[in-house]
């Protein structure tokens, strides 16, 4: 094939521009410079806010005010007259400076003025959304010419005062604001009481979204217990300066920070059996159900008899009195031979079978707690002696304290879970002295014994005001056993009302979590094409998708979220707000 000569492609050029500059000029005529005025501002609007429903109000907004203007008769002749005033110069010398001239001042009444600026908000609203909708058509995500969403000026604004603002507003607490808009975002107490999960992979923004909740409940009043499976000593100062701060109470229980650290009673309150649930709970599994049931009717009768023999109780003390010499010892030198005495000795003695099945290694669990790096902290006798505070949660609660537990899992992995899951079972038998809200934070939970022990702790704690918030890095720490099967994964998401979701890398992580949140009827469009053109041949159907794409989930930056409330039906993102903390 011969090219084209260069002179009609020279010609197609200049026809093309003559064309494209005739069809730009006659709008831009008519609109005048108070049209492109509107335009422009509705164009500064849009880029502000970047919602397209604004665009929408404000279009409508002028095509009623333009009405008005109409109706009363000031303005129904303005392009008329417009027109009229362009031809008549059309023909006279210096056509275009006069026409400039008209262009710039089409009317000197202000009303005219006004309308033409309403006609060409108009204007860019149609403009505005007819190109919105084709970059959001399914043709243009087939293509890859979708418009690519991100914050707008305002949205930043508005999360410069959220954080500038404190996280405690009433009975919300503001965590963020939401990611297009800038709109605050906020978690109610009353969904804190139904729990939460904060999930995602390391530096994306967990701690941030976890401090807010701290800060709010510091400036509430609310007394809060934060076990910590990392021993984060960068963030054990920041919250207790925050809290001495605001004149809050803060125990801290701290392995690796002696000097600092408070003392800890596990079993200074409760029942013979709850104190007894608690030291059970120090072993994750028995081999036989037979095995716990005789331990546990053992742990029963050492509380009895030290609390008869008036023996102050804390684990030193109770790793003591773990045989049945040591109980009838105590026993006979605090009364002798009494009708109460001999019923507690024959309780003993029907002990014998539990001692002989081994719960010497009971025994040895507690003493190795009591003799490791830290076991100081379990000894409050010891502690009273040297003016060290012993914490004791019953008592914390009750003064509106901060409790902080550091269990350093990578540390101490096996002192960390047995000292863990005695901390756990210590709320559970604190939570039905009071209904008054108790926020629970649990960070990296799985190191403390997982998701039977808390998540148990959470299904019966909410009436008498527990408000669990379990942080983790991956769906399968929820496991509610040792399976990690995503039934059991999903049976324990199921349970939870509320999520906060950062990026989570791995994919099987973001299905489960996308499969838990749900799917939403869409229309389905497909469009024919030959190599990348469209044939204009296209079909519709309903299908089910992803309320919650894993997509998202796993592109998310640092410091953006998914938050996810089932009461409300709400999926949006997030961007977190900074903490003061």
């Amino acid at each position: 094939m011969n090219p084209q000569p260069s002179g009609a492609s020279d010609a197609h050029i200049v026809f093309t521009l003559v064309i494209g500059a005739i069809a730009f000029a006659i709008p831009g005529l008519a609109l005048t410079a108070f049209g492109m005025l509107g335009i422009l501002a509705l164009l500064f609007v849009h880029y502000i806010f970047a919602r397209p429903m604004i665009v929408v109000c404000i279009g409508a907004f002028a095509v009623a005010c333009l009405g008005l203007h109409h109706y009363c008769g000031a303005g129904a002749n303005i392009y008329w007259q417009l027109g009229l005033d362009y031809l008549q110069v059309w023909s006279k010398p210096n056509t275009s400076a006069t026409m400039l001239g008209i262009w710039l001042s089409p009317s000197k009444d202000i009303f005219d003025k006004i309308a033409f600026s309403l006609v060409g908000i108009i204007v860019g609203a149609v403009v505005l959304l007819l190109r919105e909708d084709r970059n959001n058509s399914k043709l243009a995500v087939l293509g890859g010419r979708q418009s690519k969403r991100s914050r707008a000026p305002a949205a930043l604004f508005f999360a410069w005062l959220a954080a500038k603002h404190v996280a405690s507003m009433g009975e919300k607490i503001l965590f963020g604001t939401e990611f297009l808009s800038g709109r605050w975002a906020y978690l109610t107490y009353s969904q804190l009481t139904h729990h939460l999960i904060v999930i995602g992979t390391t530096g994306r923004g967990k701690t941030q979204t976890i401090l807010n909740i701290v800060e709010a409940a510091i400036l509430a009043g609310l007394p809060l217990v934060y076990l910590d499976g990392k021993g984060d000593q960068e963030l054990v100062a920041r919250i207790r300066a925050f809290a001495k701060l605001h004149n809050r109470k803060f125990y801290l229980f701290d392995p690796t920070n002696i000097e600092a650290s408070c003392a800890y009673n596990p079993v200074a309150t409760g029942t013979y059996t709850q104190r007894a649930d608690r030291i059970i709970a120090m072993r994750d599994v028995y081999s036989e159900a037979h095995y716990r049931i005789l331990y546990e009717g053992f742990m029963i009768t050492v509380f009895k008899v030290m609390e008869y023999s008036g023996i102050p109780v804390d684990l030193v003390t109770t790793e003591r009195h773990c045989s049945t010499e040591q109980l009838l010892a105590t026993l006979y030198r605090k009364s002798g031979r009494t009708v109460a005495s001999e019923a507690l000795r024959t309780e003993i003695l029907k002990q014998r079978e539990a001692e002989r099945e081994g719960i010497s290694s009971l025994r040895a669990e507690i003493r190795n707690l009591c003799i490791s790096d830290f076991g100081v902290l379990f000894d409050t006798q010891r502690a009273e002696r040297e003016g060290r505070e012993v914490l004791s949660l019953s008592r914390a609660r009750a003064e509106g304290a901060i409790a902080f537990f550091a269990l350093p899992g990578l540390q101490y992995p096996m002192a960390a879970a047995r000292a863990g899951r005695m901390i756990v079972n210590d709320i559970k038998g604190t939570l039905p002295e009071s209904r008054n809200l108790w926020p629970l934070l649990f960070d990296e939970y799985s190191v403390f014994g997982g998701g039977p022990q808390v998540l148990n702790l959470l299904s019966m704690g909410r009436v008498f005001g527990a408000a669990g918030v379990l942080i983790s890095q991956s769906c399968f720490d929820l496991a509610t056993d040792s399976s990690n099967s995503p039934n059991s994964i999903q049976q324990a998401l199921a349970s939870i009302n509320s999520l906060i979701l950062h990026q989570l890398n791995a994919a099987d992580d973001a299905e489960l979590v996308a499969r838990t949140v749900g799917t939403a009827t869409e229309l389905e469009h497909t469009a024919q094409a030959i190599g990348e053109k469209p044939t204009g041949a296209s079909s519709v159907r309903q299908v089910r998708e992803f309320r919650l794409h894993p997509d998202l989930l796993k592109s998310l930056g640092t410091g953006e979220a998914v938050y996810v409330d089932r009461t409300s039906n709400t999926v949006e993102r997030v961007v977190v707000r900074r903490s003061k903390i």
